[in-house]
């Protein structure tokens, strides 16, 4: 029998438990996109939506005197998503377009000059996690992302009340998190 109490639950749940929608979310581009300053500085306010990075260890099998012995293998990083408002100005949508258009023209199928280095087409993002009152207590810094995909924006007549949203899903090179407590 557990003789953990209620008491004893609140005392090691210290602050009531982080809270999903307290966070930060601050996007860069790469140098040769047309507005990703404007872009990042909108993206910390429009994010609506976005995750912890996530990353997975894969198994390797080894065959030892007739058993199967699994050993660590390679990490690999997890697609990360955002889920952005969208304003009368489009400007998030516009800086995503053009960075898909910059490394694959939509209408050559080409990368644009200086971006046939894939190095160039990558920027950092940070997923800042935040108490309740505003202080970072844990920040994920997202290294090489590129969008793979700028998602679509669904239209309706019925679509009253609402924002546009989009949602872009970033292929990423890695991540790191530190904590500030």
């Amino acid at each position: 029998m557990s003789n953990a109490s209620v008491q004893t639950f609140l005392a090691n749940f210290r602050g009531g438990g982080a809270r999903p929608n307290r966070y930060n979310i601050i996007l860069t581009f790469p140098p040769d996109v047309p507005d990703g300053l404007l872009a990042a500085t909108k993206a910390g306010f429009t994010c609506k939506a976005a995750a912890v990075p996530a990353s997975s260890l894969g198994t390797i099998d080894l065959a030892y005197m007739g058993r199967q012995v699994k050993v660590p293998g390679d990490k690999v990083w997890a697609d990360w998503s955002v889920t952005c408002y969208v304003d009368q100005d489009y400007a998030t949508r516009g800086v995503f377009e053009a960075w898909h258009n910059l490394m694959n023209g939509f209408d050559s199928n080409l990368a644009a000059d200086g971006m046939q280095d894939p190095a160039k087409c990558f920027a950092r993002a940070k997923v800042q996690l935040l108490d309740r009152y505003d202080r970072v207590t844990r920040t994920y810094d997202v290294e090489g992302i590129w969008p793979t995909e700028v998602g679509e924006i669904t239209l309706g007549y019925d679509q009253n009340d609402q924002v546009m949203e989009q949602q872009v899903t970033f292929a990423i090179n890695g991540w790191s998190s530190e904590s500030t407590r």
